[in-house]
Order: C-alpha cells, then sequence, then structure tokens
C-alpha cells in the first residue's frame, strides 16, 4: 500500500491563502503607480526625465505580471488538487468493496 498522503483541504487553503495575499499586493502595488515628473529632472534633462519614467513603468508592469502569474499557478495548483482528490476518492469507493485486510 502507498504512504502517499496529503491533506486536500490544508493544501487547498494553503494556496488560496497565496491567492489572496497576492490580490491583497497587486492591490497595494496598483494604488502606488510610479510617476517621475520631467520637471524633476532639471529642465535640460526632459530625456533623462522620460526614460526614468518609462523605465518605472516596465518594472511596474513586470511586477503585475509576475503576481499575475503566481495567482494563474496557484489557481492551476488548486484545480490539479481537486482531480487528485476526486480520482483518489473514486479509488476509494472501488475498493471499499473489498475486504482487503482481511483476505491473505
Amino acid at each position: 500500500m502507498s504512504d502517499i498522503d496529503f491533506d486536500h483541504s490544508e493544501a487547498v487553503g494553503k494556496l488560496q491563502g497565496l491567492v489572496d495575499a497576492t490580490a491583497s499586493r497587486q492591490t497595494a502595488l496598483n494604488r502606488q503607480v510610479p510617476h517621475f515628473p520631467q520637471a524633476a529632472a532639471g529642465r535640460d534633462f526632459t530625456g533623462y526625465a522620460q526614460s526614468i519614467q518609462s523605465m518605472l513603468a516596465r518594472i511596474h508592469q513586470r511586477r503585475n505580471n509576475q503576481l499575475h502569474n503566481i495567482t494563474r499557478s496557484a489557481i492551476a495548483a488548486i484545480g490539479e488538487y481537486d482531480v487528485v482528490k476526486a480520482t483518489d476518492d473514486d479509488s476509494a469507493a472501488v475498493f471499499s468493496r473489498f475486504n482487503i485486510e482481511g483476505d491473505q
């Protein structure tokens, strides 16, 4: 008999916690969209200010993408755990018809 055992509720609960925490992080991130005003760079440095603003926007978007990917991966993992649980439950139902412990 296999020694593989997992607690579906615990695993899915932890993954759902990750989804929730990631959503909170993403909300916080989007509340503080970076902005570098051209005036902050000085009169003769408009090009630098635009470059800095562009770089900040790319960093912000990459972080958003990372958080989105974490959420998608966790949701996919929850789906896989659900499939494993359903398969295990179905197999257990089939085997429960047999008295395996007494027949040897």
